[in-house]
């Protein structure tokens, strides 16, 4: 049987660190075991040219990652649906000739960009129905992570992309947010995939196979110590948490003005990702600041409901863990940094 297996994430857990491991084991290791990780037809590394072709309009934020093939913008929708042809054929092939010498294989599709950017049900149809003319089964899995948890994350990430802001979890606990609605997210793809064939997992070190994402990805594709080789594997980490006053220069940078003399005549998008790179190394003893528990159980309510009925509709009943005394029962007192000198004394370090 040949079948493909799509990891749709969800973002911030651990979805780097499971496609690194695909890409650097696919040539070698995991071909030997009937496995393909199509990153050069696909995009490499979170596959998302798969996604671009799976939305009916064209998402121009994704569509920048890779601009030698997406090079128009979201109003030539001609242009748009002839890439769209274009990847459907040249996908194809690359298949069929990995299937070609097998009467049994896989293939991983991973992006994270399914769980933030597909949340209509029609281009889910779209996308079964070009997977189905090339696989006989196609299961769906996604690792998900407590809420508050991810929120914290997420405004980690969204800091490098350029908010300028502190994070405001009573603000996004008005309302239940998409991002965060787990059980609407199952339930898209099972209303078009089918219940059986979709796999939440808890994304806890404490219930993941020797508490490793990457360990876990490995065991859910069907790879074992028992039945596999696996001495020549290699494995990934995830991303490294930023400290708190490497956050401080990434919001002193996002508010910075492109007229400013540091910048040297360079547009700030130009340095963005070498500025991250600096700040990575940028240590101190903050820790995590941390919202009241309070503010988190006012953010969690909010999804308590739905998370309830997902861990009952898939997860036997076993969810996520309710302890929140890592928080503290006041918000953490936000430290004084002076971070536009630690701006100005990255910006130096840089090669502008």
């Amino acid at each position: 049987m040949h079948e493909a297996i799509l990891h749709i994430g969800t973002e911030k857990t651990g979805s780097t660190a499971i496609q690194n491991y695909l890409l650097h084991n696919s040539a070698e290791h995991l071909k030997n075991h009937g496995i393909f990780f199509p990153y050069k037809t696909c995009g490499l590394i979170s596959n998302f040219r798969l996604v671009l072709f799976a939305k009916s309009e064209l998402d121009e934020n994704l569509a920048q990652i890779d601009k030698k093939t997406i090079d128009f913008s979201a109003d030539n929708q001609q242009r748009y649906q002839e890439w769209k042809k274009q990847f459907s054929l040249n996908h194809s092939d690359s298949i069929k000739k990995f299937q070609q010498s097998r009467n049994e294989s896989k293939v991983i599709y991973s992006s994270e960009h399914f769980h933030s950017r597909v949340h209509c049900e029609k281009e889910i149809q779209f996308l079964k129905s070009y997977l189905d003319s090339m696989y006989e089964r196609v299961s769906i899995i996604f690792y998900i992570r407590r809420q508050d948890q991810i929120a914290l994350s997420a405004y980690n990430t969204a800091v490098q992309g350029g908010r300028p802001t502190a994070l405001d979890l009573p603000a996004i606990s008005k309302k239940v947010v998409p991002y965060y609605d787990y059980l609407s997210l199952a339930q898209r793809w099972a209303n078009v995939f089918g219940t059986e064939n979709v796999k939440p997992i808890i994304f806890d070190s404490k219930k993941l196979k020797d508490g490793d994402v990457t360990k876990d990805f490995e065991f859910q594709i069907g790879l074992d110590d028992t039945h596999h080789d696996l001495s020549k594997m290699k494995y990934h980490t995830s991303n490294e948490r930023l400290s708190f006053s490497a956050l401080q220069v990434l919001i002193e940078f996002n508010l910075m003005k492109e007229t400013d003399s540091r910048l040297n005549g360079i547009e700030k998008k130009a340095i963005r990702q070498q500025l991250i790179r600096e700040v990575h190394s940028l240590k101190d003893n903050y820790g995590t600041i941390r919202p009241s528990r309070s503010e988190v159980d006012a953010f969690y309510s909010r999804y308590k409901a739905q998370n309830e009925t997902l861990a009952n509709t898939w997860l036997n009943g076993e969810g996520f863990s309710t302890d929140f005394s890592m928080y503290p029962e006041n918000a953490n007192e936000t430290p004084v940094v002076e971070r536009d000198k630690l701006l100005t004394e990255t910006l130096a370090k840089l090669a502008i």
